[in-house]
Order: C-alpha cells, then sequence, then structure tokens
C-alpha cells in the first residue's frame, strides 16, 4: 500500500488507499475476475460526499447542480421525462433502469435517503416564501441597538474615521502575516479598537451609538461582526433596555411543554447581560 506523507498535528500519518477512491475502468484490469473485485470497489468508493454537503462546500453544489442540469436535458431527450418522472415509472424498461443505475453511480454527490439527505430535500421542498416576506415586512430599525440616553452626533464623524482606520489598517496587517497568526491577530484587534476609541470618545455608549448608526444606516450592506466582538454586551444591554422585556430561551424543564429529542423544555427568562 502507498504511504502519502501527509501530516496532522505535525506527525506523518498514513493517507487512504487508492482503492478506496480512485475509480477503477474495465480496460484497466486483465481478467474477468479482477474486473469483478475492482467492480465491488467501485461501489464502496469514497470518492463522493452526501447530497446535503452542497450547502456546505460550493464546489461540490456546482458540480452537482451542472451534472444536473446536463442529466435533466438527457433525460427528457431519451424519454420525454424529468428524472423525478422516470423515477416514478412504474414499469420501467431495461434501458430506463440501466439508464437511473448509471445517473446514480456517476453522480458527484451521494442522493441516497440517507436520514440527513431526506431531512435536506424536505426542507427544500418547502416553500418558506422569504424573499416575499422580505419584501413586505417591515423595515429593520436598527435603533433598538442605541440607547437614547447618550447623544453621539458631535462625535459621530470622529468615531467613524476611527472606525475605518482601524479597518483599513488591519486588513493590511493581515495580508502580511501568515494563516497560523489570524486567529490572535483578529483577538487583538477588539482590544486595539478599544484603545483607539478611548483618544476619541471616553465613554463607549456614545461609541456604540455611533457605530452602530454608521453600520446599519450608512453602510447596511457592510459587516457587522467586529462591532458586536467589541461591544456586543453594550449592544445587548441597549436591545434589552429598548425591548422593554426579559429575554426568553427555552431551557431543560422536567414538566416542559416543548419537546426536542425525547426532552422537555419550557420557555424561560434569562439574564443575558
Amino acid at each position: 500500500m502507498t504511504v502519502a506523507r501527509k501530516t496532522k498535528i505535525g506527525q506523518t500519518v498514513k493517507g487512504i488507499p487508492k482503492d478506496w477512491i480512485k475509480r477503477k475502468k474495465r480496460d484497466d484490469c486483465n481478467s474477468e475476475e479482477e474486473w469483478k473485485n475492482h467492480e465491488l470497489l467501485n461501489k464502496c468508493l469514497l470518492d463522493k460526499q452526501p447530497y446535503f454537503f452542497k450547502f456546505r462546500y460550493p464546489e461540490a453544489k456546482k458540480d452537482y447542480y451542472a451534472y444536473e442540469s446536463q442529466k435533466q436535458y438527457a433525460c427528457r431527450g431519451l424519454f420525454g421525462k424529468s428524472i423525478k418522472q422516470l423515477e416514478e415509472t412504474p414499469r420501467k424498461t431495461k434501458e430506463q433502469k440501466q439508464w437511473l443505475r448509471e445517473y446514480y453511480e456517476y453522480c458527484p454527490l451521494i442522493v441516497s435517503n440517507s436520514p440527513m439527505n431526506i431531512l435536506c430535500k424536505h426542507i427544500e421542498s418547502v416553500d418558506f416564501n422569504i424573499a416575499q416576506r422580505l419584501k413586505n415586512g417591515r423595515e429593520f430599525d436598527w435603533r433598538i441597538y442605541i440607547n437614547q440616553d447618550y447623544d453621539y452626533e458631535d462625535m459621530y464623524q470622529d468615531i467613524v474615521v476611527c472606525y475605518r482606520r482601524h479597518v483599513r489598517d488591519m486588513t493590511h496587517t493581515r495580508q502580511l502575516i501568515a494563516d497560523e497568526g489570524i486567529k490572535e491577530i483578529y483577538l487583538s484587534e477588539v482590544e486595539i479598537l478599544r484603545d483607539k476609541m478611548q483618544y476619541v470618545c471616553q465613554n463607549p455608549n456614545v461609541v456604540v451609538n455611533a457605530l452602530v448608526k454608521y453600520l446599519y444606516s450608512e453602510v447596511p450592506g457592510s459587516k457587522k461582526t467586529l462591532l458586536w466582538d467589541t461591544y456586543g454586551r453594550i449592544i445587548i444591554q441597549n436591545l434589552s433596555i429598548n425591548a422593554g422585556k426579559p429575554a426568553q430561551f427555552p431551557l431543560p424543564d422536567q414538566d416542559g411543554d416543548i419537546v426536542y429529542m425525547h426532552k422537555l423544555y419550557r420557555m424561560k427568562e434569562v439574564d443575558i447581560i
């Protein structure tokens, strides 16, 4: 067996045997007995991801839809039916059965009826009407994240300029460091931003108000991760105050009225500040 030089946590480990991941062709075999052996191995290959993985890996999704589009066109041309209609045909011809077998065999994803695949397809079949709800829904009022007791207009421009310079500087810094240092550098970004803002405005509530307005109103398409990682606790406090009611989460309870995974839960008030 070929030993591949791969590392895991700094150690050399054996690679996956080629027979587990490489599909054999009939022409590669010298005898009928050898082909039967490889034909069995071909059915047990680890060269595919399950269907539901297409929502995790963009390339898998791209390959699947390209294959599916091609095969749908071929199926309609050969049999005058979609693949789903062909699958539901009660009496299939020998040619139709062989075509479906090859469709599944060469499909880039495993489309078997595994629990996760079934769940994925069920969710896909449900029309949540999200686009229409977003279109008809009320526009998000970002002011719910602001503490109205702190005026920020006079400091707004200075705070925004400081934030934009920080993002620019950190972007440049990340480009100069190795991938191993990304997490540590990002954690320091939060502290660096807090320190910089101290020179501009010493009241973090005013800083939060200004940044919320900037990121949610002026540039709504921008990322908010840095804001929440740096001042998330203050934003939650503002949200709790403006909502006027305590937050509730489902917590384990022997007498609960919510059943999930064979366990009981009940909605209870929690202190999230």
